[in-house]
């Protein structure tokens, strides 16, 4: 428990002796700011011509306009860091965003490389699939040479020869397909790319956000520098007022504080942001060799096709 203290105080020419349980600084700063009234007061027209008590009134109205301007910029404070706590979470929501979407991303390219080797299974089913269809109909030359010595077999070898027409449209049809997958696979990849681009805009937003955030910070703690030095101006000379001045003070040195925080939190929003424009950065490479690949694939397949169509005529 606090002990009292008892401090001889000069307030406007008199001494007087304080008791309380606040410092002796503390009570001389009242005093001080007590005093400091009394000589603005001095210095209006017609003061020196009241009487004590219009005068004792006029200095209590001085005093308590100066605690309510102070509690209301505390009001003020207190506003503007539930303002700035709300950006800080639509900003760690937005992260959130930004993280699954970076997720599906990458989801989306391991489906793509998954259709790239299948599509690649596919290509090599074409060239045994041709390869075998050559042999075919090499056999079916040579067989169609010896006709005039094998009569009896013209109707094998037709069936054969339609076998092998049939294995070649078959072969032609599989092409159209693997053209078709070309294409959605195409299409997926513009629509991830898309995604990317949309994503780093989001990104370039939220920088933008948190450079209006810490203005916006940065002015709150001017503001609460303001407030503190009128703090040290502004003093009641009865018990109650002085609680509730040192009580305005304390709250805004834990807004100060909690700024403080706030700063902190965004400078780590912002790295976040930063590893994230990364890592999208990484995906659009990544995506751009998975289209070179595709493109390499739809150049070989048309090749085939191309061979498989001369094999024909």
């Amino acid at each position: 428990m606090r002990l009292k203290v008892d401090v001889e105080v000069l307030i406007n020419g008199r001494k007087f002796t304080i008791c309380g349980y606040e410092s002796e600084e503390y009570i001389q700063k009242i005093a001080s700011y007590i005093n400091s009234k009394y000589n603005e007061l001095k210095g209006m027209e017609g003061y020196s011509k009241l009487d004590s008590d219009l005068r004792n009134v006029l200095l209590q109205i001085n005093i308590a306009d100066d605690y309510q301007k102070v509690s209301g910029a505390l009001v003020e404070l207190e506003k503007e860091k539930e303002m700035g706590e709300k950006s800080a979470f639509d900003i760690k929501h937005e992260m959130v965003l930004m993280q699954t979407k970076n997720g599906q991303l990458e989801k989306e390219k391991k489906d793509l490389g998954e259709k790239l080797n299948q599509q690649e299974k596919e290509i090599i089913k074409l060239q045994a699939s041709q390869e075998r269809l050559e042999k075919e109909l090499k056999e079916a030359r040579g067989k169609a040479e010896e006709l005039p010595k094998q009569r009896g077999d013209n109707e094998r070898l037709r069936k054969e020869l339609k076998e092998a027409r049939e294995k070649a449209e078959s072969a032609e049809k599989n092409q159209s397909k693997q053209r078709s997958d070309n294409e959605q696979l195409r299409k997926e990849l513009k629509e991830a790319r898309d995604k990317v681009e949309s994503a780093e805009k989001n990104q370039s937003k939220q920088q933008s956000d948190n450079e209006q955030l810490q203005k916006e910070l940065k002015e709150a703690r001017d503001k609460a520098e303001s407030a503190e030095k009128n703090q040290s101006k502004q003093r009641s000379d009865n018990e109650q007022l002085q609680k509730e001045l040192k009580e305005a003070r304390d709250k805004a040195e834990n807004i100060e504080m909690n700024q403080t925080k706030q700063r902190s939190d965004n400078e780590q929003l912002q790295k976040e942001l930063k590893e994230t424009r990364e890592k999208a950065e990484t995906l659009e490479k990544e995506k751009k060799e998975v289209q070179t690949k595709l493109e390499e694939k739809d150049k070989e397949v048309i090749r085939l096709q191309g061979e498989l169509k001369g094999r024909r005529r």
